[in-house]
């Protein structure tokens, strides 16, 4: 059954890279504008879709899913029964991630503001999904 409320929900922790390449995106329309040139606003219309549809927002965890939102309406529903495991992985200078790996060998890394505290909320459903 499909909860209509999330159990828990957290935002994407951004990046100099994540602010940056949208800022590249946003200058390279408008240089494309002011100067005619098509390829260059081409250039910046496509990254700007390509971080538009590719980068988290949001992520919200239900009794029986994990909700990864994109840009609207894009969304990746993964199912609590399809995650083999998760962990907390540190990456250099105290930045934390986590790692999903999913029963078919897929691998998805997730940046939560609060990893430790989403990795338990996410054991915390799939071992209520468990019961």
């Amino acid at each position: 059954m499909m909860s209509p409320q999330p159990i828990h929900s957290d935002k994407h922790r951004g990046s100099a890279l994540h602010m940056l390449s949208p800022a590249i995106a946003a200058v390279m329309v408008v240089m494309g504008l002011l100067q005619g040139d098509p390829v260059t606003l081409l250039l910046g219309v496509g990254l700007s879709l390509f971080v538009w549809f590719t980068r988290h927002a949001r992520y919200e965890i239900f009794q029986d899913r994990l909700v990864i939102h994109y840009g609207q309406p894009r969304q990746k529903v993964l199912q609590l029964t399809e995650i083999k495991d998760v962990h907390l992985v540190q990456f250099g200078m105290g930045r934390h991630f986590l790692l999903i790996r999913g029963n078919r060998g897929q691998r998805i890394v997730l940046r939560p503001a609060d990893p430790e505290r989403f990795l338990e909320r996410l054991d915390d459903a799939r071992r209520g999904l468990a019961e």
